[in-house]
């Protein structure tokens, strides 16, 4: 995911000579290799080394720096909630002498993209600088996909979990075939809550990334409703049997029975 990032200019000192801006990139690599085009990947919980880079134009800025702050930027992977921390980072201040100040990002269990803000002393001013790209902590490189829309109802979205209906591309064409051959059937739609959140990661329904949704972190899982709700599958005997014996033709295994009779009741399909 592309973004511009914007560069906080602190201290402007008018008698020193002309500069050009300077820009900071991570990367996988040392040795000064910017990798400006893309951003980095790790998944929740995992580390990886990270490496700073600065230029002034094209050449290599060897600097002392500091990160002045990090965290989530744009957007969350599904997550609209804070105060968990977005992992670690050590160490956080060092020099860019050998191409790169050499840092470790130990990921948090959310999804979210991380920036990384650092603090240096160049051509006779102090700069605060967001770098141009970032770290995606994410389960999966590529995004999942959104369920779209068919013989369905998405439902169980909330404030802080508004993209709750997305998953892998593959699991989410057979969920799609299965509201179909349900609807062709019985005439009724599927009520569809929980899938994954677009970036996969914790599921955490009481937004305090626990993980009782533990399944649902890799897209190949979904809940379905049927506690007597709309478009729940309803207490018909008939109606259930198809249903559960559809799912398993389709997805391999037979859907688990969860929370039954309360009205949390539905039907967890496993990718």
């Amino acid at each position: 995911m592309r973004r511009t990032c914007l560069a906080l200019l602190l201290l402007i000192v008018s008698s020193a000579p002309t500069w050009a801006d300077p820009t900071v990139d991570l990367s996988y690599v040392g040795g000064g290799i910017a990798q400006q085009e893309g951003d980095l990947w790790v998944r929740p919980g995992e580390a990886i080394d990270v490496y700073v880079v600065v230029r002034d134009g094209g050449a290599l800025i060897d600097v002392e720096m500091s990160v002045y702050s990090w965290g989530a930027i744009t957007s969350d992977g599904g997550h609209i909630h804070g105060g968990w921390g977005f992992g670690s980072l050590s160490p956080t201040s060092g020099s860019t002498a050998n191409g790169g100040f050499r840092t470790r990002y130990t990921a948090g269990a959310g999804s979210s993209m991380i920036s990384l803000t650092v603090s240096f002393f160049y051509g006779g001013q102090q700069w605060l600088l967001s770098t141009r790209n970032g770290v995606r902590v994410s389960q999966e490189q590529n995004d999942y996909d959104w369920i779209g829309t068919g013989n369905f109802i998405l439902v169980g979205d909330t404030s802080t979990h508004p993209a709750n209906h997305y998953g892998d591309g593959n699991f989410l064409g057979l969920l799609r075939t299965l509201a179909l051959d349900y609807g062709n059937q019985w005439g009724l739609n599927l009520a569809y809550n929980d899938s994954s959140l677009v970036w996969g990661g914790v599921f955490d329904l009481n937004s305090n990334y626990s993980p009782p949704h533990n399944e649902h972190r890799e897209g190949r899982s979904q809940d379905v409703r049927a506690n007597g709700g709309p478009s729940s599958v309803p207490f018909n005997d008939e109606i259930r049997v198809w249903f559960v014996n559809r799912v398993r033709d389709l997805f391999g295994s037979t859907p688990l029975h969860e929370s039954v009779g309360t009205g949390n009741e539905h039907y967890h399909i496993r990718g």
